[in-house]
């Protein structure tokens, strides 16, 4: 048998190992969600590429035309993403466009950045589309970026920018 003391030390023991691991699994969890973005991320890239090879080389202007024509007829390549934040899917809840302001500062409803300060609001696991027209109007390029933890653009660590995609 145990003594009372050598319950309460082992219990304590236990105690002290969940307070080191909860903390840690926690940070993990995040991580996993900003990583499960990035592969939202993929995915609609090459549901974008996808429609420029059935485009003919064309990218769609807006999310809401890549979705129609990915989604009907012989070209049923859509595939619903869930933001791993909120759960959801569709749009302005898993993927959604980026809104532009001006040239110099880009506006996702409710935040703004530019090249190099980034304030986000309530967007996090959202994919963005940013298509880039050319001067007759078509899309030659784009960029794809994503919400992350605490309300920010997904950040590379090693490159020590947003973490974006591209065609380019």
């Amino acid at each position: 048998m145990f003594s009372l003391f050598e319950w309460l030390f082992l219990g304590v023991f236990f105690l002290v190992l969940i307070a080191i691991a909860l903390p840690n699994n926690t940070v993990h969890h995040e991580i996993n969600k900003e990583v499960y973005v990035k592969s939202n991320m993929h995915k609609f890239q090459t549901i974008l590429e996808t429609y420029a090879v059935d485009a003919n080389g064309n990218y769609p202007k807006n999310v809401e035309e890549l979705h129609k024509f990915a989604s009907t007829g012989n070209n049923q390549y859509w595939k619903d993403f869930r933001n791993p934040f909120n759960n959801q899917i569709g749009k302005e809840k898993s993927y959604d466009d980026l809104i532009k302001t001006s040239k110099k500062t880009k506006k996702i409803e409710g935040f703004f950045f530019d090249e190099k300060f980034i304030v986000l609001e309530g967007k996090m696991g959202i994919v963005y589309y940013d298509p880039i027209l050319n001067k007759k109007g078509q899309v030659f390029k784009y960029f794809i970026y994503g919400g992350g933890k605490n309300n920010e653009l997904i950040f590379n660590s090693q490159t020590n920018e947003t973490f974006t995609l591209s065609n380019n």
